[in-house]
């Protein structure tokens, strides 16, 4: 990797990651009290779709799951973050995955960083999809969503590429 393209991937990186710390000790300190179910409104009924602010906390990993072993969650996600930055640094060649592998990275060190500060993970977002409760969610968790969709839509594009440079084999 160059270094101005590390330099900017830090950058890009520390900044989500300030972005979502700084979003959650604002909710996490000034909204604490304010747990009730529809939060602060945001929106209502836009076509079909609510959006709130809650501070929801949780233990666990994804939707809760785990809760009961906070300790064991956390050392699971140390451990995929030690491994998923030694691939993104060591390993990792293609230069078009380093963003979508920099941006998982980010999210998950702040979710991550969340559990050291607060012990849990603080989550604030929440919509309700023509009357389904989406999961409550925070800024770290997009993060991880983009880049974890960048590198689906990418691979899908390498196997249609890969199939189009085959040629049929007649039977």
């Amino acid at each position: 990797m160059h270094k101005r393209r590390v330099f900017l991937l830090v950058a890009l990186s520390l900044c989500l990651f300030f972005c979502d710390a700084g979003v959650k000790y604002l909710v996490f300190s000034d909204f604490a009290n304010i747990r009730f179910h529809k939060g602060i409104e945001i929106f209502h009924d836009f076509w079909g779709v609510d959006f709130c602010i809650n501070c929801v906390t949780n233990q666990g990993g994804a939707w809760g799951i785990f809760a009961a072993y906070p300790k064991l969650v956390l050392a699971l996600r140390i451990s995929i973050i030690l491994a998923l930055f030694v691939y993104a640094i060591f390993i990792n060649r293609e230069r078009r995955r380093e963003l979508p592998l920099w941006l998982i990275l980010t999210g998950a060190l702040s979710n991550i960083v969340d559990y050291l500060f607060y012990g849990c993970v603080v989550d604030m977002f929440h919509f309700t999809l023509w009357n389904y409760s989406f999961p409550v969610f925070n800024i770290a968790d997009t993060i991880i969503f983009l880049g974890s969709a960048t590198l689906l839509v990418q691979s899908i594009h390498e196997q249609i590429k890969s199939k189009r440079g085959r040629k049929a084999i007649p039977f």
